[in-house]
């Protein structure tokens, strides 16, 4: 039984996408999320996580950021540290723009130095597996 020429051919595939995860000491999660909202015209969602972690707080956005989307969350873990994540990262270069355009607006150590590493590596052939 040959199929119908006018079928539909269902093709599958799946394309493997990184986080980038930057933990960040000494800023509050205000500020990040000040930051996020300006650097990418971010909305955020809030997520209640008290009942898996009392204490921590998680919430997560959605923007842009030349024309590209831009997903992620800002949380506080337990310990009170802050915590960005950017989904859907896959090269190099686009984690290093993100995190530059952050680090402008909060000029923190760590975003600073995540972006200069990043930017060391060849976007073709360093998804953020390999690098972080």
């Amino acid at each position: 039984m040959t199929p119908d020429a006018d079928e539909e051919e269902l093709e599958l595939f799946a394309e493997r996408t990184y986080r980038l995860i930057v933990r960040l000491e000494d800023l509050s999660v205000d500020a990040v999320e000040n930051a996020v909202r300006e650097a990418f015209d971010a909305e955020f969602e809030e997520v209640d996580v008290s009942e898996f972690a009392a204490g921590a707080t998680h919430s997560e956005f959605e923007g842009t950021h030349e024309g590209n989307d831009v997903t992620g969350t800002v949380s506080e873990d337990v310990n009170g540290t802050t915590v960005l994540t950017l989904l859907d990262i896959v090269y190099v270069d686009g984690a290093a723009d993100l995190l530059d355009a952050l680090n402008d607006l909060l000029r923190d150590e760590t975003l600073g130095r995540a972006a200069r590493r990043l930017r060391e590596h060849d976007a073709d052939e360093n998804p953020l597996e390999k690098v972080l």
